[in-house]
């Protein structure tokens, strides 16, 4: 990849995470500490990072927001750096605590900064898709040597959050409509439907939230980095919305699932003459490994909406139960897209 390439998928990266319900979203679904829940989200603002730039080595997809403390005018300050490459940094505390000192002087050089007043906190995250397991400390004091006899109470003390989005890999949406939570699913999907399902759940939440922005974001980083990563032959040039994303992702299932048809018709085909089998037995044994398959697909769709939806309204009547179990993949995946919306079972199912 050159570097005109991997500018231009950190810049759709970073027109993603230069949306605010992006950042609510991380912090809510990822985060997940108790002082998440005293921030206004209301208030989240995006700042310039030019003066990191200017300083130091180019990042093109790195964010920097503020958000105030509810009932207060004090913020909080988020460094997101957007690591989307194949291999984690080992030395990323370094780089961390000198991006974040510099946002501390130009904090100090703002008008509203008072001279003798105390600094805002910032949280430096580290947002990392590569496929190799991040396996390096996230503290700077393990990449020093410290020598015992008090030498250690100088070594500067500095930790990043990390989000390891491999760890999510097959993980079920998040009940609550979570937007990151769809970009999670929708990259380390396994294969074709899987990232069509979340793909339908993701254009039913960005419909619900209506900003154009937002879909627009979604929109440049589908067309620029998520399909091209998955199928280079495919020409997205001329869709301009979702809905010609959603009509592209239904003919690109459709012929997956002739191919993996035809792939399993002659590997059926070979197997019988192998065995030598006769023909109508060969014919029966293909019908039923057919019907083997919708049954597996099917159960494994039962499983994961039972979850998700004991996940959003707890333990389900035997009833209820007793529906499910007798349902067929249609009706489930009908089902698991009116569970994103619905505000009791009952809608649910009706």
């Amino acid at each position: 990849m050159d570097a005109n390439q991997r500018r231009s998928i950190d810049e759709s990266y970073k027109l993603l995470f230069s949306e605010p319900r992006m950042i609510a979203d991380l912090l809510v679904g990822y985060v997940k500490q108790e002082w998440v829940d005293k921030l206004d989200f209301s208030s989240l603002e995006s700042l310039p990072t030019d003066f990191i730039t200017e300083c130091l080595d180019k990042r093109h997809g790195d964010c920097i927001w503020r958000v105030k403390w509810r009932d207060s005018e004090t913020y909080l300050y988020v460094y997101v750096a957007l690591e989307f490459q194949s291999k984690p940094d080992r030395f990323m505390p370094i780089r961390l605590m000198t991006y974040v000192s510099v946002l501390y002087e130009r904090v100090a050089k703002q008008q509203d900064f008072k001279p003798h007043g105390k600094f805002p906190p910032v949280l430096p995250l580290v947002l990392y898709n590569g496929k190799q397991p991040w396996k390096y400390s996230t503290n700077l004091r393990d990449l020093i040597d410290i020598i015992p006899g008090g030498i250690e109470q100088y070594i500067p003390e500095f930790e990043f959050f990390l989000i390891e989005e491999r760890k999510f890999k097959n993980h079920p949406l998040l009940p609550t409509r979570n937007l990151v939570s769809a970009l999670f699913a929708l990259e380390t999907s396994a294969n074709e439907e899987k990232l069509f399902n979340a793909f339908k759940a993701l254009k039913v939440w960005l419909e619900q939230e209506g900003q154009k922005s937002l879909n627009k974001a979604f929109l440049a980083w589908m067309k620029g980095v998520l399909l091209p990563s998955k199928w280079e032959h495919i020409d997205m040039s001329d869709v301009s919305d979702l809905e010609g994303v959603q009509s592209m992702l239904e003919v690109t299932v459709e012929q997956w699932k002739k191919e993996w048809k035809r792939e399993g018709l002659a590997a059926g085909r070979e197997e019988g003459i192998q065995l030598g089998k006769q023909e109508g037995r060969e014919l029966g044994k293909q019908e039923g490994l057919a019907e083997g398959r919708a049954e597996g697909r099917a159960e494994g769709q039962r499983a994961l909406f039972v979850q998700l939806i004991e996940a959003k309204f707890g333990a389900l009547a035997n009833d209820t139960m007793k529906t499910i179990e007798h349902a067929n993949e249609e009706q489930l995946q009908n089902w698991t897209l009116k569970l994103l919306t619905a505000n009791s079972i009952d809608e649910v199912f009706h």
